[in-house]
């Protein structure tokens, strides 16, 4: 299989490259090497795909009608290109409608023109907003969205719904739960701690500290799109959930975090960031049911490969 994954230099991004070029096939890996974070950092995550002959990287944009035309026929894609950052995009939301919205529209364009028949879509838990219920189903109301990036991640969902409908491309989207590991994004909370942990800086606080997460294992989000592809086929589609179905708090992740580097952390109090959502588990039923998806790595276990990377780059 030749696959196209987009975004493919990010945290994500680059080990589903390096998963599915040990798995023996073709990759291209897309990126624009956007300046959310170091480039360098970025072409970094890639070392070791750029170790196969299988596989190519392209800058470029997904917004790019020339750069698309230039890319050859693929059998599958794994669209992860996006603006990120939730707080961010209180601030500067038009952005996010066109990296994510208007980008997904373009890509959408050029898959029907190419006669792709299969499209992964990275989503995420944040479309669910201030959900109320104690995990969240896939068919539960996605109307509390909190922030201009959980909106574009809806809209994106929405146009990949009319593209199946209308043109038969089959579509998996999943439903990403806060995934950490090796590589993750340095503003992203574990990542963050770890830092400020390490520098002896003050931890940002925000809340009390009893708010929590599912936070999801890289290897068991990379399962998931195996999972998808296996199961997308044309004119299929469907919205899944990707998380390890538990919840974490805030501060429990935080002195765990403390506890295996050996330090005390200085916490700065914050108020409630009003883009952040209480909590958040996945229902995972349908997920397991329908695609065969089974997280294997909790928290604890996550964590120490996390910090195993963490103090190579970090001594």
């Amino acid at each position: 299989m030749k696959l196209l994954v987009t975004g493919g230099a990010g945290f994500i991004g680059s080990h589903v490259c390096d998963a599915f070029l040990a798995d023996g096939h073709e990759v291209i890996a897309l990126d624009s090497l956007d300046e959310h974070y170091a480039s360098e950092t970025k072409l970094s995550n890639l070392a070791s795909a750029r170790d196969y002959n299988s596989f190519e990287f392209v800058k470029g944009d997904v917004r790019d009608s020339d750069c698309l035309l230039g890319l050859p026929v693929v059998d599958a894609i794994v669209h992860l290109a996006a603006r990120s950052g939730v707080r961010p995009s209180l601030h500067e939301p038009w952005p996010y409608v066109d990296v994510n919205v208007n980008g997904t529209r373009k890509l959408l364009h050029w898959v029907g023109t190419r006669g792709i028949c299969r499209v992964i879509f990275a989503s995420s838990s944040s479309v669910y907003g201030n959900n109320p219920n104690p995990a969240f189903a896939e068919s539960d109301p996605v109307d509390r969205r909190l922030s201009p990036y959980a909106e574009t991640k809806h809209q994106g969902e929405l146009l990949l719904k009319s593209e199946a409908m209308s043109s038969g491309t089959g579509i998996a989207c999943l439903r990403i739960f806060s995934a950490y590991g090796p590589r993750q994004r340095p503003d992203l909370a574990v990542h963050k701690f770890a830092r400020l942990l390490c520098n002896g800086d003050e931890v940002p606080l925000f809340g009390d500290g009893g708010s929590g997460r599912d936070y999801t294992f890289i290897d068991d989000v990379v399962e998931s799109v195996r999972c998808a592809l296996n199961w997308v086929e044309k004119g299929a589609f469907d919205v899944f959930n990707v998380g390890a179905g538990e919840t974490v708090l805030l501060r429990e992740m935080l002195d765990r975090l403390a506890r295996e580097l050996g330090l005390s952390p200085k916490v700065r109090q914050l108020p409630p960031h009003e883009a952040d959502v209480y909590s958040t588990r996945a229902d995972l039923a349908h997920s397991r049911v329908v695609l065969g998806y089974q997280p294997k790595t909790g928290f604890p276990e996550g964590l120490s490969h996390f910090l195993k990377w963490f103090r190579v780059g970090n001594p």
